[in-house]
């Protein structure tokens, strides 16, 4: 399950890890997390969660433009692949939960794999 609490849990584990050269939290309220985790300047993990809403994004951010993400509306997820990132992929990954420490392994590993990092 994702929540705020949650989030930020990840974000404090996540400060001395060598991957990310930095890590901004751009709001934060008790039920609202924005944050952004820079893995270069141009190259950046992106958490938007609300708990009241229920709404959850989870994205790769490359030269200004989403290539990768995984969105949660009302309990409901889908995918935007990282090879058509414009598409809603809502088959049985597309709508597959993950949690935010899910999200990024799986962003680390696809970025690997795209020789990103």
């Amino acid at each position: 399950m994702i929540d705020t609490a949650s989030i930020l849990a990840v974000l404090r584990d996540l400060a001395d890890d060598p991957l990310f050269a930095r890590i901004e939290i751009l709001d934060l309220t008790r039920s609202l997390i924005k944050a952004r985790l820079y893995l270069r300047q141009d190259l950046f993990i992106q958490v938007y969660h609300n708990d009241r809403s229920q709404i959850t994004n989870l994205l790769i951010v490359l030269e200004g433009q989403r290539v990768f993400a995984r969105d949660q509306i009302r309990g409901v997820w889908h995918r935007h692949p990282f090879q058509n990132p414009a598409e809603h992929d809502t088959g049985p990954d597309g709508q597959r939960a993950v949690t935010f420490l899910e999200f990024i392994e799986e962003a680390r590993q696809l970025l690997i794999e795209a020789k990103l990092l």
